[in-house]
């Protein structure tokens, strides 16, 4: 019988294969309380746990699944549109070689994300819709990738979880950390400037707070 926390994490991975149980696990900073493995299992009901840890683990999964956007639908012809888009924008000749530079994958795994739906495309399409490729390096190119989107993302889900019991909204988050409600929804423009990026990343750091649940 899969459990409701279980079923939780699979309606996410649908929505975006990168969602991942690790990923869950390195974002809200779980090592305090269990290995990988054992959180796995508890998340999939094969072991026990006490309630105050699987409520919270709920919460996780609750902002887990509000801050996951639904990629189920992305596919070769879409990725194609977008590249064209970006090729008439301007000017250059975008290769898989070229993507693979800023999705960090091979470039067979980028011919192979327009061809079926794969992980690899999720990061594809985010690069091209976002303009996570600079094709001359500026100041800001080490924060205009989807790697670092995602770390922002996860500094993001990391806030708003708070201590674990006590969460906060995109509001209170924008209060605590002075950083405008426009820039906590649009995570994309941040990374397009550098010092931007490493000041929101920065705040968002600071008002992390420690877990207030105790391991049982």
């Amino acid at each position: 019988m899969t459990s409701q926390l279980q079923q939780k994490m699979y309606d996410i991975s649908a929505y975006d294969q990168r969602r991942t149980g690790k990923e869950f696990y390195q974002t809200f900073d779980l090592e305090s309380y269990y290995s990988l493995s054992m959180i796995n299992m508890i998340i999939n009901g094969k072991r026990s746990a006490e309630l105050e840890l699987k409520e919270f683990l709920a919460r996780c999964l609750n902002i887990y699944c509000q801050n996951t956007y639904d990629y189920s639908d992305v596919n070769g012809a879409m990725l194609t549109d977008l590249l064209n888009q970006w090729q008439h924008k301007t000017g250059a000749h975008i290769t898989y070689a070229t993507l693979a530079q800023f999705v960090a994958r091979s470039e067979r795994n980028i011919q192979e994300s327009f061809e079926k739906h794969t992980a690899t495309t999720n990061d594809v399409f985010d690069v091209l819709f976002y303009g996570f490729m600079d094709l001359k390096r500026t100041e800001n190119s080490f924060t205009n990738t989807v790697d670092a989107y995602r770390e922002l993302q996860r500094r993001l889900m990391r806030a708003e979880i708070g201590d674990g019991v006590h969460m906060r909204t995109i509001e209170e988050v924008s209060q605590e950390t002075g950083i405008a409600v426009t820039d906590l929804e649009d995570l994309p423009s941040v990374c397009h400037d550098s010092k931007k990026f490493l000041q929101v990343y920065q705040a968002l750091v600071n008002i992390q707070k420690p877990y207030v649940i105790e391991k049982k």
